[in-house]
């Protein structure tokens, strides 16, 4: 997919990437404030994993640019993760992409995101914009570092378009762990990233 095609969604800038979420882990899935410097990425192990794929829809919201990973089918997964957040924020219900792309507790958090945004009359941008940086990785893992540009996964009035909080003109670095189960990548966290995000602003 290449560098504007289109969606995605965060209240602060969630990324998811995006982004909220009921985790009590802050690094992991609340809206990332702007302020904080950059944590840790979490690694963590799905339960089980969704047992149940189903014909997924079409990305749509996201402008996703792979890089030198295009062909990679981890970067499939995560186009079809990144795409689901944004989906399920604007929809406010659950996207499709997420039950053959995310374990059960990693979607779990992004519904709340999307029941966090529906709580303040907030969306995001028609779509988000990302790249990606690398894949780190680590046998049956993997970490994938996505720029996410903030103003495009910021929460906004739904009804005004904008933003709910001051944010940024830059990208912001996100830290997408996959693991390989069942024969296939799911993405089991999403963290602040420490890594440069280096791309001109679009």
């Amino acid at each position: 997919m290449s560098r504007r095609s289109d969606a995605l969604a965060p209240v602060v800038l969630a990324l998811g990437l995006v982004a909220a979420g009921c985790s009590n882990d802050p690094g992991a899935s609340d809206p990332l404030d702007l302020a904080e410097p950059p944590t840790e990425p979490m690694v963590s192990e799905p339960d089980q994993g969704p047992t149940q794929r189903t014909a997924p829809t079409d990305i749509t919201g996201l402008d996703l640019d792979l890089g030198h990973w295009a062909d990679d089918e981890r970067s499939r997964t995560l186009e079809r993760y990144l795409a689901a957040v944004g989906q399920t924020v604007r929809d406010k219900a659950t996207s499709p992409l997420f039950l053959d792309s995310t374990s059960a507790q990693q979607m779990d958090d992004r519904r709340a995101l999307a029941a966090q945004a529906k709580d303040l009359g907030a969306t995001v941008a028609d779509t988000t914009l990302a790249h990606l940086s690398g894949l780190e990785d680590r046998g049956t893992t993997t970490v994938a570092q996505v720029c996410l540009w903030a103003p495009s996964v910021a929460f906004v009035d739904e009804r005004t378009g904008e933003p709910l909080r001051p944010t940024p003109r830059r990208w912001t670095p996100r830290s997408v762990t996959m693991t390989f189960v069942q024969q296939q990548w799911w993405v089991v966290d999403e963290a602040r990233g420490r890594f440069a995000c280096d791309e001109e602003a679009p």
